[in-house]
């Protein structure tokens, strides 16, 4: 036995290295995942290399805003510029260090380039057209910017949006609390008892924000903004009314009623924050958990309590 293994161990050392060198280690390089544009963001965030090649809008900001005018525009790509000596025509009369509202608002610049820096605060650097008169900025893009606070409006995602939205009818829930801007200023007590068809993409002049613009049948034109629609109060039309039977005004008004199904819940309050659920041997209760300490109970689907 020992000569037999013997012999195979030496037949073993013998071809072995021959037997193996045939085995190969093929090195895999990580690739590095091809970042998409999305048409339906305006702000991309950490992506803002996709921002090359589009046109950007300016928009204004609420009147309170103006004076202090916009931060972030360069007439040279220097991201250390502490003195602020290449601000783009500065000067706003509430911050000296920063642009002049009217030398930027309603301007398109074409991004030329967007070039990514090793920053703490500034991110990328954005190379700007000025589509009006050939000129050349920068815009530095930063650790400041999020959604609320980006100066631009994405003239592709702006397209998007009227695709999507233009003729478009809705019903909008009255949640109170949010700004709308009313043509002519007439006022109405109860929006959400017309139907309301979208006409137009507009910058209304209250908010500066991109907004639907909506009209009822009685020729009453509205500005809704697009951003409202992301939290559940503006609804498509096209959900049958007569479906939801006595529960539609108190949806529209934003309440919760015993009786509700989960739909109706989801259309008047939104998604739950949080889900409890309890099985028993002939039926399912839930508790939807919603801010502010707000409970709804379902025993099989049906609401029979509120909290």
């Amino acid at each position: 036995m020992f000569k037999f293994f013997s012999i195979f161990f030496f037949i073993s050392m013998l071809f072995g290295t021959t037997i193996f060198s045939q085995i190969k280690t093929l090195k895999v390089e990580s690739v590095e995942k091809e970042k998409v544009y999305d048409s339906t963001k305006n702000f991309l965030g950490e992506d803002a290399e996709l921002y090359k090649g589009a046109t950007l809008y300016v928009k204004g900001m609420i009147k309170s805003c103006q004076d202090y005018g916009y931060s972030g525009f360069k007439t040279k790509p220097k991201i250390d510029d502490y003195l602020q000596r290449y601000t783009y025509k500065k000067g706003a009369p509430k911050n000296e260090y920063n642009s002049k509202y009217e030398s930027l608002v309603n301007i398109n610049f074409e991004v030329l380039n967007v070039e990514k820096v090793n920053d703490i605060l500034i991110h990328y650097i954005l190379t700007l057209k000025n589509l009006n008169d050939g000129s050349i900025i920068y815009y530095l893009y930063g650790e400041y910017d999020n959604d609320i606070s980006f100066p631009f409006i994405d003239m592709r995602y702006y397209e998007k949006m009227k695709n999507v939205f233009l003729g478009q009818e809705f019903i909008i829930q009255d949640k109170g609390g949010k700004t709308v801007t009313y043509a002519n200023n007439i006022k109405i007590d109860s929006i959400w008892k017309y139907k309301w068809k979208c006409t137009d993409l507009v910058i209304e002049d209250n908010l500066y924000c991109l907004s639907l613009q909506l009209e009822n049948d009685n020729g009453l034109k509205i500005a809704f903004p697009i951003s409202y629609i992301n939290i559940g109060e503006i609804i498509s039309y096209k959900i049958n009314k007569e479906k939801y039977g006595i529960y539609w005004d108190k949806i529209m008004q934003n309440k919760v009623s015993l009786g509700m199904n989960k739909d109706m819940v989801k259309l008047s309050w939104g998604e739950p924050e949080d889900i409890n659920k309890t099985i028993l041997k002939n039926s399912v209760s839930e508790q939807w958990v919603y801010e502010y300490n707000n409970y709804v109970y379902f025993d099989d689907g049906i609401v029979t309590a509120i909290q």
